[in-house]
């Protein structure tokens, strides 16, 4: 029965120290595995113990056994709170934390001298910058002053006035090739070619040169205006003349088709002896009617050449130049303020890092010791089990015994029997201050807080480009 006892003991511990909690024991298992209730009826059959026989047998083994047993209990809890209180302390590591302490005061250092490297690399290279707008604006201004301009410049259809001319290009060389195509020896493909060349003189060169001459047309100067509209009534009558000249190419090549004799070479001279004999005096409509269609769509790509850009000569490409070096300030700018973002996020990171696994040393600090406070606590009640463990199994036994004997039982069945007093008084659990994790924490909370600051006061040295024109005394547009 102390062999079978034992191993019970050695299977059923009172404490597991894996998950800091007591186990009660299963006396229905206890006492069938053990065959108390059997063992108990053979003795009683037997009368035994006698009536005059003090406590031996069963009913001693399992007072002593379940007083070992609480010992035991006893004993792991103790080491276990040892093992914690050693975890405390070794959390509470004041060396340790000091050199984290200093390695939160270096980081600091560290970032704030990089940070002011940053910012005096970046400053430099948009104080370049900012001197680019402060030119572009002067110049924007001074030409708007000389200019006598009050408006703001307006391209607002540049890029629809280039789909227009491009529009009329191939408008213009599908319907003058397919006038053509019936007078040329080489069918459409050679008439294409030829309007290509044509199309491109009107519409590309001519049309573009006389958008530039409506432009100047609104020049402050008067000299200039006039010379610009001289020349523009002398490129009205050049691209005028130009297309009655390709008309009677037409009529030329068409004679030339007509007559099988004719020389192919000839075509030049009698274009030009047509021409010089009658300007309008066509042999056919289609002739006149390329001639129109050139000069027509000569007019139509002056005026949207004319819309490619501001009334004023310069002014549109003034603004734009202004514009292209401010939005070249704000992506330097944008550059600037993300490299020294990337610089503090770097060294923040590592701060947030230490923090938080000292956050994660006071979380387990606090759980060590709250798990260890409810092990105390629940120590008195769950020790209190053990009397109740006892009673119940010498309960059993005498029950079983009494229900067997046929002579009296010894006065000691109905006695009552105490565990030890010892077992009723938990051990020591000494929880040591948690100072140095704390203000280390609290301390690299401090260095968080103070590199956010250095960074918000330091990054407004960048001045955006409001702040830039405003400084150098000027408006933006």
């Amino acid at each position: 029965m102390a062999k079978q006892l034992e191993d019970l003991w050695d299977n059923v511990p009172g404490f597991d120290p894996a998950k800091g909690e007591f186990k009660r024991l299963d006396l229905d298992r206890w006492l069938k595995e053990n065959r108390i209730i059997e063992q108990a009826r053979a003795d009683g059959e037997q009368n035994k113990p006698s009536a005059d026989e003090a406590r031996a047998g069963i009913p001693d083994k399992i007072i002593g056994w379940v007083n070992r047993r609480g010992r035991i209990c006893r004993q792991n809890v103790s080491k276990w709170l040892d093992d914690l209180e050693r975890n405390l302390t070794d959390l509470e590591d004041i060396e340790g934390l000091e050199q984290r302490k200093q390695e939160v005061q270096v980081t600091l250092k560290d970032a704030k001298l990089d940070l002011e490297k940053k910012i005096n690399e970046q400053r430099n290279n948009l104080t370049v910058q900012q001197q680019e707008v402060r030119d572009a604006n002067h110049d924007y201004g001074e030409f708007r002053r000389e200019s006598r301009l009050r408006r703001l410049p307006d391209y607002k259809a540049r890029k629809s006035a280039l789909r227009y001319i491009l529009f009329f290009f191939g408008l213009e060389l599908v319907l003058n090739a397919t006038s053509l195509m019936d007078a040329n020896p080489f069918g459409l493909i050679g008439a294409i070619v030829q309007m290509a060349l044509i199309c491109a003189v009107n519409i590309l060169i001519m049309g573009a040169f006389m958008g530039s001459l409506f432009r100047l047309i609104h020049h402050v100067e008067p000299l200039i205006r006039w010379l610009s509209v001289i020349l523009a009534l002398f490129t009205v009558s050049l691209v005028g003349g130009f297309n009655m000249i390709v008309g009677h190419f037409r009529d030329s090549m068409q004679a030339i088709l007509d007559d099988p004799g004719a020389d192919i070479f000839s075509v030049g001279s009698d274009t030009f002896i047509r021409f010089s004999e009658g300007y309008v005096a066509f042999d056919s409509f289609q002739s006149a009617l390329l001639a129109l269609l050139g000069f027509l769509f000569f007019c139509v790509s002056s005026w949207k050449w004319l819309d490619r850009d501001d009334r004023y000569p310069g002014y549109g490409k003034k603004h734009r130049m202004l514009q292209e070096k401010q939005e070249d300030y704000k992506s330097r700018y944008k550059n600037a303020a993300n490299e020294l973002r990337k610089e503090f996020k770097l060294y923040e990171n590592k701060l947030e890092d230490i923090l938080h696994q000292l956050r994660a040393q006071q979380t387990r600090w606090r759980e060590s010791r709250i798990q260890g406070n409810r092990v105390i606590e629940d120590f008195p009640t769950n020790m209190q089990q053990y009397q109740h463990d006892l009673n119940e199994l010498l309960g059993h036994y005498f029950h079983a015994n009494l229900s067997a004997r046929s002579e009296p039982e010894p006065t000691w069945f109905s006695e009552s029997v105490k565990i030890d007093k010892e077992l009723l008084s938990p051990p020591e659990f000494k929880v040591p201050k948690q100072t140095s994790l704390k203000s280390v924490a609290d301390r690299v909370d401090e260095a968080i807080n103070e590199l956010q600051k250095f960074y918000e006061e330091r990054r407004t040295e960048f001045p955006t480009l409001e702040e830039a024109m405003i400084n150098a005394g000027i408006s933006k547009e």
